[in-house]
């Protein structure tokens, strides 16, 4: 039996264990200290730990998914349309486009990084504000397109031709007015009633109306009718709605375009701004202490001076060894089973709460955006809890190494308990060294949240970047060039060009032309197969007296005198566009009715010469990544003519079609016309031919279903997904979505 121990032993062991326990709640402090300081550094400071969250949880789809759509926000939304009458489906896609998710993350981001730049000290007072200036005048075209579709859809009433001039004026106001007609005259208009039928529709903007429109609406009620008369005399019309409803939208993003969200955020709650603010200050106030440089300093010195001394202080370098490893070990685990169970809670009460203050019933926000903070508050608090997790990890398994060794290097550690006291203290020094050198490791080598590049798009899309071009579908635009917008009789489409463009149009069916003499507009007119004699010469009679014809090469369809556009101008648009997006592969297939050398000239007028792309008979097309890459984007493809030059390819050498011809929707089909069928380019012609081209067959024919039905089956059938699919009227129904869907990136 061993001998029992004195009293100064006895007491000699409880002032060492005292003292070591000490040591370790110092120790232990100071870990979680640097552990807050690490986690306001790598975490609450970094810009990456809420763009992440936010990405995470959809938050700029579900602005429009869930925020726009909620019925709390309903009298927000609708106030930025005026009186126009809209179906709140419309107002959420509408502002979508006004304010696409894009706006939405650079938005975001500059607001974060002003949150960041306050929490730091950087500035005395949060301050920001979000940059809308481009939404601005973007509303007016979107409302415009809404009702040419509502007109497309809206019944039809024959009985309304028995007093067709009363009916035309009676629904010409309640345009006027924001009023979508319960029903729509239809049925042609007798010859002898044109003129008064034009007049009366145009009544209740008789001031505003340039003989450009009254010949337009002549032209439709000759050829058509009234439903696609008023189309055309829709965006006059509706002026005095589309302007209040800009000046709504003025009046929301201010002058500037500019919008503070924490007075909107205000607005919402009917709290005051220095209200919202409350938890944000306490939050930098705790942070500004932990991001201090002293304190991570400080915390390091403590810890490694009591470490050293748990080794030192204990009879032998085992004991002091174990004593460590213990306490390392029993941090860690207690780190890691708080992190895993009350973590986010603890992290949220220690860094002021702001989210769940914001959050709260009581707050008074919104249900679907208190919702959306909620979601984003918790990826947050997950992620603050991985970071102490981590941190705990990292003490816990160098703490079992510790003991485990102290266990297996027994026989050493004895040795080492006979060393002299200074050999024991270099030890223990050198012990609570490399301990603190692996905590400086982790904190300063562990690298910063990575900032995710972004990721190149071709045609809005990383995943067509790598597609040869001719597996890619394209959207595409019949008679491209045939707009309301410019004044041309019987359009094709309401926007121009350039809006086609921006919409998301990537190939332009175009016809070019020389502009001849007067009776030329008669002539061409006879000869339509899709018009009578009658028609035909009323409508030259119309349009025969604008005056000669034009030198140079234009942009026409069957006559130019139903509409013109000078080819060079158009090209010099096209130009624009691509300067504006270096990551758009456009395509141009030509109906040329001009010779090669003036379409060259044209070509080189506007500068495209170097976007244009030359393939090489035979060979496989390049990626759309490639093509942009070498800056040859621009694909020309012509029906009546070909090389040279090397970038005028044949059409119909390397592409196949459908029937071009199609007189209802029923008759669509997915047979071979021109083309051969080995070409690895395919066309599916998707239009309607009618004299004046109809929004009804178009909203049809663009249907979502419709559309991608027979594009599948097309593709059944010729072996091949089509690659251009031409429509009229692109801004109604749902051609975008379709192509989407057929490249695989909806």
């Amino acid at each position: 039996m061993g001998r029992p121990l004195t009293s100064s032993v006895r007491s000699a062991v409880s002032r060492r264990l005292i003292g070591t326990l000490a040591l370790a709640v110092l120790f232990t402090l100071a870990f979680l200290v640097f552990t807050l300081a690490r986690v306001a550094r790598h975490d609450i400071l970094d810009a990456g730990f809420y763009t992440d969250a936010l990405e995470e949880n959809r938050v700029y789809d579900r602005f429009y998914e869930d925020v726009l759509s909620d019925p709390e926000l309903a009298d927000i939304a609708n106030d930025l349309f005026g009186d126009v009458e809209v179906e709140r489906s419309f107002a959420v896609s509408t502002l979508r486009l006004i304010v696409p998710p894009s706006t939405l993350q650079e938005a975001a981001e500059r607001v974060i990084a002003d949150l960041l730049a306050y929490l730091r000290g950087e500035t005395q007072r949060f301050e920001t504000v979000v940059e809308l200036t481009d939404a601005i005048g973007l509303q007016g075209p979107a409302l415009s397109e809404y009702y040419q579709e509502r007109f497309a859809v809206t019944p039809g009433d024959p009985g309304a031709a028995d007093n067709l001039e009363e009916v035309a004026e009676s629904v010409a106001r309640d345009l006027v007015e924001g009023r979508i007609p319960e029903s729509m005259p239809v049925g042609p208009v007798p010859p002898e009633a044109v003129e008064s039928v034009a007049d009366a529709l145009l009544a209740p903007i008789n001031d505003q109306v340039t003989d450009e429109l009254k010949r337009q609406v002549v032209a439709a009620l000759t050829v058509a009718d009234i439903r696609t008369a008023i189309a055309i005399a829709a965006p006059v019309l509706l002026g005095p709605q589309l302007a209040e409803a800009d000046a709504r939208l003025r009046e929301f993003l201010g002058d500037e375009g500019r919008v503070d969200p924490v007075a909107v955020l205000s607005d919402l709650s009917d709290r005051t701004e220095d209200d919202l603010l409350v938890p944000l200050n306490s939050l930098r106030d705790v942070l500004r202490i932990l991001f201090g440089g002293w304190l991570s300093f400080g915390t390091i010195v403590v810890m490694l001076a009591a470490a050293a001394a748990m080794v030192f202080w204990s009879p032998s370098v085992k004991a002091g060894v174990r004593t460590l490893g213990i306490t390392l070990t029993v941090v860690g685990a207690s780190v890691l089973v708080m992190a895993w169970l009350v973590g986010p809670e603890a992290i949220s009460k220690a860094l002021g709460a702001p989210v769940d203050q914001a959050t709260d019933p009581d707050a008074g926000l919104p249900d679907s955006v208190a919702i959306i903070l909620q979601d984003v508050a918790e990826s947050l608090l997950d992620e603050l809890s991985d970071t102490v997790r981590g941190a705990a990890l990292f003490l816990l398994v160098p703490g079992v190494l510790t003991l485990g060794a102290s266990f297996v290097w027994h026989r050493r550690v004895e040795f080492l308990a006979r060393q002299p006291s200074w050999e024991r203290a270099m030890e223990a020094a050198l012990t609570a060294s490399v301990l603190v050198v692996a905590v400086v490791v982790f904190d300063v080598v562990t690298p910063e949240r990575a900032v995710v590049a972004e990721v190149p798009r071709c045609n809005g899309h990383a995943d067509l970047c790598d597609r040869p071009y001719d597996r890619v579908v394209f959207p595409a635009t019949h008679n491209s060039m045939s707009s309301a917008s410019l004044g041309w009789f019987l359009p094709s489409h309401d926007r121009d060009i350039p809006g086609q463009l921006e919409d998301g149009v990537r190939a332009l069916l175009i016809d070019t032309h020389y502009w001849t003499g007067a009776r030329d507009a008669a002539d061409a007119l006879v000869a339509r197969a899709d018009l009578d004699a009658a028609t035909a010469e009323a409508l030259g009679e119309l349009i025969g007296g604008l005056g000669d014809g034009l030198p140079g090469a234009w942009l026409c369809h069957a006559t130019c005198w139903l509409g013109a556009t000078n080819f060079t101008d158009t090209l010099i648009e096209i130009r624009a566009f691509m300067d504006e997006h270096p990551r758009e592969v456009v395509t141009l297939i030509v109906q040329d009715g001009v010779n090669v050398e003036d379409t060259s000239a044209a070509f080189e007028a506007s500068g495209l010469t170097s976007f244009l792309h030359e393939q090489p008979p035979g060979t496989p097309w390049p990626t759309l990544g490639a093509m942009i890459n070498s800056g040859r984007r621009l694909i020309v493809l012509s029906e009546n003519s070909g090389t040279p030059p090397a970038w005028n390819h044949p059409a119909f050498e390397l592409m196949q079609e459908t029937p071009f011809e199609v007189d209802s929707i029923d008759a669509f089909t997915c047979e071979e016309s021109r083309g051969p069928s080995t070409a690895s380019l395919f066309q599916m012609n998707h239009w309607v031919v009618k004299a004046s081209p109809d929004r009804v067959d178009a909203v049809r024919a663009n249907d979502f279903d419709f559309l991608l039905a027979r594009a599948r089956r097309c593709e059944s059938e010729r072996g091949q997904l089509p690659n251009f699919i031409p429509v009229n009227f692109s801004t109604l129904g749902d051609l975008f979505e379709v192509v989407d869907e057929l490249n695989g990136v909806r």
